[in-house]
């Protein structure tokens, strides 16, 4: 019986199961459900309730079985191929068969892009360029995956941004920060005649301008902290000191502020400044390393929460939780510790932020795609605090965390996003 030894078969299980003698193997593992319909909850054709499968099934692992031949039914035996070690002890060195059935994915018409010369712009000259190319490699995977064509193209400068090929069909842009997000890019784009992702130029300029994008929204009556903007900080055209703009004005806001640039991404240059804990002059200084329009903040005590927006659909909001103090630099794309959880939220609130997600994404103009930024204050308020036109895209990043979620593959995503630009051209 050694040919059946460790050995995977394709095909229908209980077609290849006949196949074999009796009294070959003694574990089977399967993958459910079976026979289900999903609708607002799991049933079983009976009606009765299906319970979520979760990590709590490893406890079977500890089981020691009281006869040869047993079947155990788990989800996601894969996960617990790579406990082998752990599987050696229950099956004490017995054959082991896997079955798996092959089912061909039911792919997405891409068509529509498959036929067109497709660029990726990566890297950039922000201060975002590194996770820029990082995002533009995923892409380039999930482009590969699809068996689309492609150029990689890594913007270095605005002279680079010039030379682009008009002979390009669609861009995906994958590039963060300045140039990018800004409008720069887009213009350049259209100047030539190419279609490209996510939203047009005057939209990305707006959303990159923190304080633009808070006068919108709070004249819209859409619920944001309190701010004050201060223009020109640190040069001559300053008509009170250096670094502040109104003193009344900045300390008619709370206690606790967040000084940031008015123009920037993946909170370089962001400062809290609380009641005897740093400087806000030093905090403006840092800020001021970035761009020199800066944005005094009120502080937001409580949970930060992130609503993707994929077309019209607006996914369900994840609950972030740093490794430190809040979601800088560090805790976004280097620590190993912050959190990235499905948002728990009752109904009542998910409408809510995702009904204030979608007006502050739409009210600026945006489309097809990016991310809200939240923070949920200790009253269970939501407040908005930025649009993200072009969101990162690495393995850390929040935009395919959330598609993950709601069952969106990376692959699929990027697919998407390049359908959308072209259903609007």
């Amino acid at each position: 019986m050694t040919i059946y030894l460790n050995k995977i078969f394709k095909g229908d299980c209980l077609k290849e199961l006949k196949k074999i003698p009796d009294k070959t193997f003694d574990l089977v593992f399967a993958d459910p459900p079976y026979n289900m319909q999903i609708g607002e909850k799991l049933t079983r054709p009976d009606s009765s309730k299906v319970n979520g499968v979760n990590d709590k099934c490893d406890k079977f692992l500890n089981f020691k079985p009281s006869c040869k031949k047993r079947f155990f039914w788990i989800h996601n035996p894969a996960k617990y191929l790579l406990k082998y070690r752990y599987l050696s002890k229950l099956i004490l060195n017995k054959f082991i068969i896997i079955f798996f059935s092959f089912h061909p994915l039911k792919m997405k018409d891409y068509s529509l892009i498959k036929d067109k010369k497709i660029a990726i712009l990566a890297g950039g000259w922000s201060a975002e360029r590194e996770i820029s190319l990082k995002s533009g490699l995923a892409v380039s995977r999930a482009l590969e995956e699809l068996q689309i064509n492609y150029d990689f193209i890594d913007l270095q400068s605005e002279a680079d941004a010039k030379n682009i090929s008009s002979q390009i069909d669609l861009v995906f842009i994958a590039l963060h920060g300045r140039g990018g997000e800004d409008g720069y890019i887009q213009r350049m784009l259209e100047d030539k005649g190419i279609m490209y992702t996510g939203s047009n130029p005057e939209s990305c300029e707006i959303a990159m301008d923190k304080s633009e994008a808070k006068k919108i929204w709070r004249d819209l009556l859409l619920p944001t902290p309190d701010f004050v903007e201060i223009k020109k900080a640190g040069t001559p055209s300053m008509k009170l000191t250096p670094y502040l703009s109104k003193e009344e004005d900045i300390t008619a806001l709370d206690k606790t502020f967040v000084v940031k640039p008015s123009r920037e991404g993946s909170s370089f240059g962001i400062s809290i400044v609380k009641p005897g804990e740093g400087s806000l002059e030093d905090a403006m200084k840092e800020a001021l390393k970035f761009d020199d329009t800066l944005l005094v903040e009120a502080f937001v005590p409580g949970r930060e929460l992130t609503v993707s927006i994929l077309g019209e659909k607006v996914l369900h909001p994840i609950h972030i939780k740093p490794s430190g103090s809040f979601y800088d630099f560090k805790s976004k794309y280097e620590s190993n510790t912050t959190e990235y959880l499905k948002a728990d939220i009752d109904n009542k609130e998910l409408k809510e932020i995702q009904d204030i997600a979608w007006h502050a994404f739409s009210s600026i103009g945006c489309k097809d795609w990016g991310r809200v930024d939240f923070m949920q204050d200790e009253q269970n308020n939501f407040q908005i605090i930025e649009v993200n036109t072009v969101p990162g895209l690495t393995e850390t990043s929040l935009y395919p965390k959330a598609a993950s979620f709601e069952g969106i593959s990376f692959t699929d995503l990027v697919g998407d996003i390049l359908l959308l630009a072209c259903k609007d051209s």
